[in-house]
């Protein structure tokens, strides 16, 4: 039963879990702020925030919700995996723009919202769209999400120390 909460509780999130590591990843290039500065002169979002990241974000996302439609899937892949991908990319950017009005320069840690900040923007746009969107919407029990909750923080930082390791980043956070 554990193991079967903790399997739902995963394969829901993954859209999000996926397109957020990838989005880190293989983004780069022109910022979305297009490096311009807020009114306390510090950058809106910062150079992390790219285009290319956003799009890679969102649509690894799509294509993860879609290779999982292949398996027992109730929503549309494609609005489900936009959603998630959307929501976890909008999460990443809110909190980009709230650690700049901290004077927490881009790629600096800021613990728990930096491994949670996708999450939520995710289940915010679930939440606010999906009964909207998704013909088969469904309201997560309390358990799922504190799974998630608790899940993600440890995967987080697991799979950044294993990508720091392999050369893949420049940092273990």
């Amino acid at each position: 039963m554990v193991l079967e909460e903790i399997f739902n509780a995963v394969w829901f999130i993954l859209p999000a879990w996926i397109g957020n590591m990838l989005a880190c990843t293989f983004g780069g290039g022109r910022p979305i702020d297009g490096g311009r500065t807020f009114v306390d002169g510090n950058p809106f979002l910062g150079k992390g925030k790219t285009v290319r990241g956003l799009a890679v974000g969102i649509l690894s996302a799509i294509i993860v919700a879609s290779i999982q439609s292949v398996m027992e899937y109730t929503f549309n892949p494609v609005i489900f995996g936009f959603l998630m991908g959307s929501g976890a990319m909008l999460g990443d950017m809110v909190k980009s723009f709230f650690k700049r009005r901290l004077n927490i320069q881009s790629g600096r840690p800021l613990p728990l919202l930096d491994q949670l900040d996708f999450v939520i923007g995710a289940l915010v746009m679930y939440y606010l769209f999906g009964p909207h969107v998704l013909s088969n919407f469904r309201a997560l029990p309390g358990v799922t999400i504190a799974i998630v909750v608790i899940l993600t923080p440890a995967a987080h930082l697991s799979l950044n120390v294993l990508g720091y390791k392999l050369g893949l980043k420049n940092v273990w956070w």
